[in-house]
């Protein structure tokens, strides 16, 4: 870890009435777990720890971290009953959070599935997209360094907190218009050069970069851009990984029910879906509204003149 040029610095803040740790460029302002040219050596960040929280490390390329929150008690050091054999099990570095309450590991690899956390499970795991705070207050019995994890071990865990896309997509038989099985998938790649290039690039390269103007709130802000992005998918698990992508990603985008809510919403407002033959259809939602405003001008001033006459 030490040698990867995948450092932070950390600071908290209070965003809509939360604690929450926000990663930073030392002496250059906030950085992105998503952007390489704000990490720094461990080097770097060590140099100005003192001035911050604390310093972290950027997961992604290989190096996978699963978080168990609220699993040691602060005042006697016990463990959550089977929380520490867990643990232990990976076979890899681990350490305490901030907190003393909680527990990091850090090992290499990827996620079995696509998710990264389920509700009311205290495991959660990651390997893109999000930084790991880092207190050097190493859990004993575990390894000194980073490791593979051990054969199995990540399933485990992942059976835990794991929901397959198949499993996400069942509920989309209640959403009123689902993505037509005819309609060939997308990369996201490919949904975010449409999008930078549709009649609306303008408010989703605004939302892609994180700007709320406009929007009563951050949750306002995120889904409008789910909802501009479900005109391209309606995969929920692409959905979410779209939006890890953007300036508008939070730690609030961790929670399952929030992220859960906020997709619901947006697929439920979608209508006509892209797709390759063009035409309405290959028009996102905002420009084919115009389109039919402009129709239904056309017709009452033709209309209107047929009266005349």
């Amino acid at each position: 870890m030490r040698q990867a040029k995948r450092w932070v610095t950390w600071q908290y803040e209070i965003r809509e009435g939360k604690k929450t740790k926000v990663p930073h460029t030392p002496g250059k302002g906030k950085a992105s777990s998503t952007d390489p040219t704000t990490w720094v050596t461990f080097e770097e960040a060590c140099r100005v720890a003192e001035f911050y929280s604390g310093i972290g490390f950027v997961l992604g390329d290989g190096w996978l971290g699963l978080d168990a929150d609220h699993v040691r008690d602060l005042d006697t050091g016990e463990w959550l009953p089977g929380i520490l054999d867990e643990i232990k099990s990976l076979g890899s570095y681990a350490e305490l959070s901030p907190s003393k309450t909680g527990a990091h590991v850090i090992t290499f690899g990827t996620k079995p599935g696509d998710r990264s956390r389920a509700a009311g499970e205290v495991w959660e795991m990651y390997d893109r997209g999000r930084f790991f705070t880092v207190t050097g207050d190493h859990i004993p019995g575990t390894p000194d360094d980073v490791r593979e994890p051990a054969p199995g071990s990540l399933e485990a865990i992942y059976e835990k907190i794991g929901r397959t896309k198949e499993m996400q997509q069942a509920p989309r038989a209640k959403t009123p218009t689902p993505r037509s099985t005819a309609a060939p998938d997308l990369t996201d790649a490919e949904i975010i050069e449409k999008c930078q290039s549709a009649a609306n690039a303008a408010k989703f390269n605004a939302l892609w970069r994180g700007d709320m103007s406009g929007y009563g709130s951050h949750s306002e802000a995120d889904l409008a851009l789910c909802t501009i992005l479900a005109f391209y998918s309606q995969d929920p698990a692409q959905l979410e990984r779209l939006v890890r992508q953007s300036g508008l990603y939070r730690e609030k985008w961790d929670r399952t029910d929030y992220v859960t809510r906020t997709i619901s919403k947006a697929l439920e407002h979608v209508g006509e879906t892209w797709s390759p033959g063009g035409g309405m259809d290959a028009l996102p939602p905002e420009a084919r509204y115009l389109k039919r405003i402009e129709y239904r001008r056309k017709m009452q001033a033709a209309r209107r003149e047929a009266v005349r006459a």
